[in-house]
C-alpha cells in the first residue's frame, strides 16, 4: 500500500575489494569487526515479524543454484596456484570431535553488490568462493559470517565443487537482528543502522569429501535486505568473513524516509482489492487507510466498505464477515512526520488499535463500528475482507473499485473510492477461456415462529447465479401464516439465501362454569386456558372447588357442593380445540348444621329434661367436616358457644380440643391428624363472660393450604359448665367457616332446686307411771277466753319467722 519512492542508486566506492581469506575455523562464533552485545540483538524470528513491508514485498529473494557455480577465472582453482599472500593467512577446518586431527585450510574470496536501496531495504547479492588445501572428512565444516546481509535463505542449500560432486549443506549456526522498531522511545535509542544482521552460515561436508582433494566450491545468495527506517540519511557497511579475516565490504548511504502529515490526506485509500485467481471461487482481499490523529476516530463511528456488483461479493460465510464479528486491528509499520524516533533520527513506531465489530453485512457492503479506538499519532490500518469471486473469467491482475465512508451520528467524516455501477473491472482484460459456471443455492423454511421449530424439513434448491428461484408459502393444520423473512423470488447467491415462513399454531380457550342441580348460576365463570395453541393440554381441576359458599340476600349463607359435570359439558382434561371448549361443573345444596348436647355426670343428654342447681353438665360441639379446596381457600374454621351466665357457668380448665369426625389434615411432614386426635396446640381458645370460641390457627391453615393435597378440616369442642339457678334454659351452637356461621339445633332444658325433707310432729311422750301434779295455790281468773288467743297469735309468729328463714336458705343454696 504504502511505496516506498525513496531510494539511492548511487554506491560509494568498497573499501575492500575481493579480499581474500584463510580460516581454520575451531568450530564456533566468530565475530569480525568489533564487539556485539547480546541485549541488542533479536532473533530472526523477530526479524520476519517486523520487517516486511509492501515494498519489500515486491522484491523476490533468490539464492543462487542448488550446487555452487564453476568459480571465476580471476581466482586459483588449486591450492598450488594460491599466492604467497593467501598461504599466509590460511585456516584449519574444524570439526566438533575434539580429538580429530584436522590440518586442511581453506582459501576464501568473496564480493557484495548492493542494488535498489531504499528506505526501508536493498536488494543484495553476495559470491563466496573457496578452495579447500589438504583432506578434509565427512562432519566438518567451515563457518562464513555475513554482517549487515540477509542471508538466512541459504539455510539449507547444497553446495558442489566446480564438476558438480555435492559436498555439502548450508546452514544457519546463528542469526541475530537488530531491526524491530516496535519499541518504546528509551529501548529505541538502541537500535543502530550498522548492527541489523550477524548471521554464521555454516558449510557442513558430506561423506563425498572422503575420497577428495583440494577442493573448490562456490555458492551465492540475493535476497532483499531490511534497514532501519530513518528520518535522516545514514551509511551502513555489509561485511563478509572468513575466520579472524574480512574477505569483502560493501559501504552505502540509505536514504531518509521523510514522513508525511496525514492531516491533508484524511482517511486517504487507495484501489488494493485485487483476485488472487480467476478461476478460484474466493480471495483473502484486504482494505487499508490511513487516520490521522488530528482527525482520530471514536468509539461508534462508522465504517462502511463498497464493493461493485456482479464480478465479486464479500464471503458472508467468512467469520470475518459475520454480523457481531469483533476483532483488534493494529496500526501498519508505515511512519508518519509524528511518529516517534531516536536520537540518530531511527523511526520508533507507537502501536495504535482499533477495535471494530461487524454489525451489517451483504453481498457487496460491510458496516464496522469502532467500539474503542487508540489513535496517538498518523496511522495506516487494514482490514481483512474475505471475497467470492462470481465471474470466473476475470483476469488475475483486475482491480476493483470500492467505496469507503466514515460517518459520525450520521454525518459523514470521509469518503473515498469510486463505486461503478454493473461490471466493476477498471483495469485489466476479461478473457472467455474456460469459463466456471458459478452457482449457488436457496433454502425455504416453514417455522413455528413461537418455538422456532421446522413444520416441514427445509428445501434447498441450486442453480446458475443469473437462474431465478421461488419459495412458496404452505398451509398446515392448526396452524396460521403470519409474516415471510427474506425474498420470495430472486436470483441465486453465491453466499446462499434463505426464506422463512411463519406461522403460529390456532388458538382456542377453556373456560369453567357453575351451576346448581336447576341450571342457576352460584359463581361467575373463569377461564381456565387462555388464548393458547391448538392441541395445548389443558386441566381445569384447579377451578373445581369442591365447596362453593353463596352470601345470600338475607345475609344468609348457602353451602353448594360439587356433585358432576353437567350434560353437555367437555371433559375436565383434554386439549385445546379452535374457538372456544366449556367445561360446566354442578353442585348440589349442602346443609352445615353442628351438633350441640349437654349431658349430665352419667352421659346422658339433659336436652328436654330437668337438672338441679349446682350440677355439673357436659358441654359438646360436634362441627361438620369441611374440604380446604373451599372455594376461595380455607381461611377460618372454628366452633364457638354462647353460655346462658344466668343459668350456667363456665369451669376453668375443662376444655378439650379433638379433630371431629372424617377429619384427614396432612402436616408439614406428612404425617396425618385424623378423628379423636388432640389438636389443641393448632387451635386459639378462649372465654370471655360465656363466650366460648375454638378457631383453628391461620397458619395451620395455610400450611394445609400448601400441602398439595386435599385435607378434610374438622374440630368437636368439649367442656363443662355449672348448673347456677333454676329456671328454663336454652342453648345453640356456632359453626364458623370463613366469614360465615352456621347455628346448631337447640339445647332445652329445666334446672330446678334440690327437694327439702319436711319435718314429722313429735307425738307426745307416753308415762309409763302416772304423772304427779302437786298442787299450788294459784290465782284463777276468770275465764274470759284469752289464753287461747294469745298462743294462736304466738305460734303465728313462729310460723313466720321459719317461713322467712326457710326462703333465705334457698337463696343462699
Amino acid at each position: 500500500m504504502f511505496r516506498n519512492n525513496q531510494t539511492n542508486k548511487k554506491r560509494k566506492s568498497k573499501s575492500v575489494k575481493n579480499l581474500v581469506g584463510v580460516t581454520v575455523l575451531m568450530g564456533g562464533l566468530m565475530i569480525v569487526g568489533g564487539q556485539v552485545s547480546a541485549d541488542e540483538l533479536t532473533s530472526v524470528t523477530d526479524t520476519a515479524a517486523v520487517t516486511t513491508t509492501t515494498s519489500e514485498a515486491e522484491v523476490t529473494s533468490t539464492v543462487d543454484l542448488e550446487t555452487v557455480n564453476v568459480m571465476t577465472s580471476d581466482m586459483a582453482t588449486t591450492a598450488s596456484e594460491l599466492s604467497e599472500e593467501m598461504i599466509a593467512t590460511s585456516a584449519v577446518v574444524a570439526s566438533d570431535e575434539a580429538s580429530e586431527d584436522v590440518s586442511a585450510k581453506v582459501y576464501t574470496t568473496a564480493t557484495i553488490a548492493e542494488n535498489n536501496i531504499g528506505s526501508t531495504s536493498s536488494e543484495i547479492a553476495v559470491d563466496v568462493k573457496s578452495i579447500v588445501d589438504g583432506t578434509v572428512t565427512s562432519g566438518q565444516y567451515v563457518d562464513y559470517t555475513f554482517d549487515n546481509i540477509n542471508v538466512e535463505n541459504l539455510n539449507g542449500k547444497s553446495v558442489a565443487t566446480t564438476v558438480g560432486t555435492t559436498i555439502g549443506v548450508l546452514s544457519v549456526a546463528s542469526n541475530q537482528t537488530n531491526l524491530n522498531q516496535y519499541v518504546s522511545e528509551q529501548d529505541g535509542e538502541k537500535l543502530n543502522p550498522n548492527n541489523t544482521y550477524h548471521t554464521v552460515v555454516r558449510l557442513t561436508f558430506n561423506e563425498a569429501v572422503n575420497t577428495l582433494k583440494d577442493i573448490s566450491f562456490e555458492f551465492s545468495n540475493t535476497a532483499r535486505t531490511s534497514n532501519l527506517v530513518s528520518s535522516l540519511a545514514y551509511e551502513v557497511t555489509r561485511k563478509i568473513s572468513s575466520g579472524d579475516s574480512v574477505v569483502a565490504t560493501e559501504t552505502n548511504e540509505v536514504p531518509a524516509w521523510v514522513g508525511l502529515d496525514q492531516q491533508n490526506y484524511t482517511y486517504k485509500s487507495e484501489n488494493i482489492l485485487y483476485i488472487n485467481q480467476g478461476v478460484q471461487t474466493s480471495s483473502n482481499n484486504a482494505i487499508q487507510f490511513v487516520v490521522p490523529v488530528e482527525k482520530a476516530l471514536a468509539a461508534g463511528d462508522l465504517i462502511t466498505t463498497t464493493i461493485g456488483k456482479n464480478s465479486y461479493v464479500y464471503n458472508l460465510n467468512a467469520k470475518e464477515n459475520q454480523v457481531g464479528y469483533t476483532f483488534d486491528i493494529t496500526s501498519n509499520r508505515v511512519p508518519f512526520a509524528d511518529t516517534a524516533k531516536n536520537s540518530s533520527g531511527v523511526y520508533v513506531y507507537n502501536s495504535d488499535k482499533l477495535k471494530l465489530q461487524v454489525v451489517s453485512a451483504d453481498d457487496n457492503k460491510i458496516v464496522y463500528k469502532v467500539l474503542e479506538a487508540t489513535i496517538t499519532a498518523d496511522h495506516g490500518f487494514g482490514i481483512n475482507q474475505p471475497t467470492v469471486v462470481t465471474d470466473p473469467t476475470i483476469n488475475n491482475d483486475s482491480t476493483f473499485n470500492y467505496s469507503l465512508e466514515f460517518t459520525r451520528d450520521g454525518a459523514v467524516l470521509a469518503a473515498s473510492g469510486n463505486r461503478a455501477d454493473g461490471d466493476t473491472i477498471v483495469s485489466g482484460t476479461k478473457t472467455n477461456g474456460n469459463a466456471v459456471v458459478v452457482t449457488g443455492t436457496h433454502t425455504t423454511k416453514w417455522m413455528d415462529r413461537e418455538t422456532n421449530q421446522e413444520l416441514e424439513p427445509a428445501q434447498t434448491t441450486e442453480g446458475k447465479v443469473t437462474d431465478t428461484y421461488d419459495s412458496v408459502r404452505k398451509d398446515f393444520k392448526d396452524y396460521i401464516y403470519v409474516s415471510v423473512d427474506g425474498v420470495t423470488s430472486g436470483n441465486y447467491s453465491v453466499n446462499g439465501s434463505t426464506t422463512t415462513f411463519y406461522y403460529v399454531r390456532a388458538k382456542g380457550t377453556v373456560d369453567v362454569t357453575y351451576h346448581n342441580t336447576v341450571g342457576d348460576e352460584i359463581k361467575s365463570a373463569v377461564v381456565d386456558t387462555v388464548s393458547s395453541p391448538v392441541g395445548t393440554k389443558y386441566d381445569t381441576s384447579d377451578h373445581k372447588p369442591s365447596v362453593i359458599m353463596v352470601t345470600n340476600a338475607d345475609g344468609t349463607t348457602t353451602v353448594w357442593q360439587y356433585k358432576e359435570l353437567g350434560k353437555g359439558s367437555a371433559k375436565e382434561v383434554g386439549d385445546v380445540v379452535k374457538g372456544n371448549t366449556h367445561v360446566d361443573y354442578v353442585y348440589a345444596e349442602a346443609a352445615v348444621v353442628p351438633v350441640k348436647d349437654m349431658l349430665d355426670k352419667e352421659g346422658r343428654s339433659i336436652n328436654g329434661k330437668t337438672v338441679t342447681t349446682g350440677d355439673i353438665v357436659t358441654i359438646k360441639i360436634d362441627g361438620n367436616a369441611i374440604s380446604d379446596s373451599i372455594d376461595g381457600g380455607l381461611t377460618r374454621f372454628g366452633l364457638k358457644d354462647i353460655l346462658d351466665t344466668l343459668h350456667l357457668e363456665y369451669v376453668d380448665n375443662s376444655v378439650k380440643l379433638i379433630a371431629g369426625k372424617d377429619t384427614h389434615m396432612m402436616l408439614s411432614d406428612g404425617s396425618v391428624i385424623k378423628s379423636g386426635d388432640d389438636v389443641s396446640r393448632y387451635v386459639d381458645f378462649s372465654e370471655k363472660d360465656g363466650e366460648i370460641v375454638a378457631i383453628y390457627r391461620a397458619e395451620f391453615l395455610k400450611m394445609l393450604a400448601e400441602n398439595d393435597v386435599e385435607d378434610m378440616v374438622n374440630l368437636d369442642l368439649i367442656f363443662d359448665a355449672k348448673v347456677v339457678a333454676a329456671g328454663d334454659v336454652e342453648n345453640t351452637a356456632i359453626e364458623i367457616i370463613n366469614d360465615s356461621e352456621f347455628t346448631s339445633e337447640s339445647v332445652k332444658f329445666t334446672v330446678e332446686e334440690p327437694q327439702k325433707d319436711t319435718p314429722t310432729p313429735s307425738e307426745a311422750p307416753k308415762a309409763d307411771t302416772p304423772t304427779v301434779v302437786k298442787e299450788q295455790s294459784v290465782a284463777v281468773l276468770p275465764s274470759t277466753g284469752e289464753t287461747g288467743s294469745v298462743l294462736s297469735v304466738v305460734s303465728g309468729l313462729l310460723s313466720f319467722v321459719a317461713g322467712l328463714f326457710g326462703v333465705r336458705k334457698r337463696k343462699e343454696d
